[in-house]
């Protein structure tokens, strides 16, 4: 992985957990529950997927076959954002 590569897995790293965060935050202010989100970054041929609540993101090949997915977070288990990366080869 080149510096410059991490540098910029770094900050949209930040730019996705902050969003989650405020997200998090304005609909909590209406009382409603918490947030459910999954975003995906591409770069290059990497692919980091970023979730939070009872949403996962899956790669789907061409045959339809799901090649990863991440696990989505129970209502009783952690809130905090998870993310993990892939690259094509996987």
């Amino acid at each position: 992985m080149t510096a410059s590569f991490q540098a910029r897995a770094n900050h949209a790293y930040t730019v996705v957990v902050d969003g989650f965060e405020g997200a998090n935050r304005k609909v909590m202010e209406l009382g409603n529950g918490g947030t459910t989100l999954a975003v995906v970054e591409i770069s290059g041929r990497r692919l980091r997927a970023y979730h939070v609540g009872d949403s996962a993101a899956m790669v789907v090949g061409r045959k339809g076959r799901i090649k990863h997915s991440t696990i989505a977070h129970s209502p009783t288990g952690a809130n905090a954002p998870s993310h993990s990366t892939i690259s094509r080869s996987e």
